[in-house]
């Protein structure tokens, strides 16, 4: 069959022929799963997205109508998966915060030690949540500097860069977890 005609295409996963969907899977999945990774950025979810989009293609083969283009068809299916996805993460850090909130006023008010502690693990969780948004050679520089101690020469000379990139990185981290951070920023720097 001429599966390049999206009429015969469409016509053929109605009547639930296995070969057109193949051929749907085959034509577009390494696209649409790049196409998902550049959105959501994690390639399990990316992966989910792409094969809920052609679950969801042959779960409703029956009445499935394509007006564009299979392409065309396919993406928004995967979009608005990765939307979903996007929606189900924030929902699921929300329901976290509140568990930690709930913790926070039912256990951790009536002790000053878990409290501390809490406030500890909160600040760290947000500093290295920061960093780990650095741009990778800028959070590497970042790290080596003060995780590890070395001085820029030491960073220049490990990485084979300039001392000026290592100072030029330094610069751009500092100026951006100053922005995200605030005064935490000087507790990971100087008392990390």
């Amino acid at each position: 069959m001429d599966y390049t005609n999206t009429g015969i295409l469409v016509s053929a996963l109605n009547e639930g022929n296995i070969l057109a969907f193949e051929y749907f899977y085959k034509t577009y999945f390494k696209d649409l799963l790049n196409y998902a990774s550049r959105i959501l950025g994690d390639p399990e979810a990316s992966k989910d997205a792409v094969q809920q989009a052609y679950y969801r293609m042959w779960e409703n083969r029956v009445t499935l109508t394509i007006a564009v283009s299979p392409r065309a068809y396919l993406y928004r299916s995967v979009y608005n998966n990765c939307l979903n996805s996007i929606t189900h993460k924030k929902t699921i850090r929300k329901y976290e915060e509140e568990q930690l909130k709930e913790l926070y006023f039912s256990t951790v008010v009536q002790t000053p030690e878990a409290e501390m502690i809490l406030e500890r693990s909160e600040m760290e969780r947000a500093i290295m949540t920061a960093v780990e948004g650095l741009p990778g050679k800028c959070r590497e520089i970042f790290m080596l500097s003060k995780v590890d101690g070395l001085k820029n020469r030491e960073i220049a000379d490990q990485l084979g860069i300039s001392l000026k990139t290592v100072e030029a990185q330094m610069t751009i981290a500092i100026k951006r977890l100053r922005k995200e951070l605030g005064w935490l920023l000087q507790l990971f720097i100087f008392f990390g």
